[in-house]
């Protein structure tokens, strides 16, 4: 492991440390809306690098985040991002850039709170978003423009 890996890794765990912490004191259902808000933030700083259907799951997700989008829109954006993978036989690519995007954005679509572990969503959605372009760097600041303590 590099230096450049390690102190990456030490950022996504601060970052699951952050979150868990918010989520401990303020609960999921305030948690989850505000770490969705994080993590379309965050793959803004990636957008060129996302393919057509990452970019149209991702502005379903900003719609829903917002309030003005609705369940079936993001059912179906999942449904497209999967489709998506599946046909180019990414289904079980963990490592590609391709698949990783859609894997990040695949995140931000996470609405039922009671299916998710917020320190393993936020863990996954940083390897993926930082394996098709690291920006580990900007965590924190991106972190606690979304969860302030």
């Amino acid at each position: 492991m590099t230096n450049s890996d390690a102190k990456r890794d030490r950022r996504h765990d601060q970052a699951i440390d952050v979150v868990t912490r918010f989520q401990e004191r303020f609960g999921l259902e305030k948690t989850l809306p505000r770490l969705r808000a994080f993590m379309v933030s965050y793959l803004s700083l990636i957008k060129d690098a996302l393919p057509d259907v990452a970019m149209a799951a991702l502005a379903v997700s900003r719609e829903a985040i917002s309030g003005s989008g609705s369940a079936d829109a993001v059912k179906l954006a999942k449904v497209r991002c999967w489709d998506h993978l599946k046909s180019l036989g990414l289904e079980y690519d963990f490592e590609g850039r391709e698949a990783c995007a859609v894997r990040a954005v695949l995140c931000t679509l996470v609405s039922d709170p009671s299916e998710s572990d917020l320190g393993e969503l936020t863990d996954w959605f940083l390897k993926f978003a930082n394996t098709v372009e690291d920006h580990s760097s900007e965590i924190d600041t991106v972190l606690t423009r979304h969860l302030a303590k």
